[in-house]
């Protein structure tokens, strides 16, 4: 949702594949989202990558 970029896609799952082998056993959903999320930004520059369907959801109530 950052980009429409396939090619940013690709990158963004190459360094999320390369990073899975180092995350700790006891890692939760949280901690690996924010590592997830860490990665986004720094390849795409975009915060929030849910901002505009945010947006969407709190304009229509859905």
């Amino acid at each position: 949702m950052s980009s429409g970029d396939e090619t940013i896609h690709r990158r963004v799952l190459n360094a999320v594949a390369l990073m899975i082998p180092d995350l700790a056993l006891n890692a939760n959903p949280p901690q690996i989202a924010e590592q997830v999320y860490r990665i986004v930004y720094e390849l795409t520059g975009t915060n929030d990558p849910y901002l505009e369907s945010k947006k969407f959801a709190n304009k229509y109530g859905k």
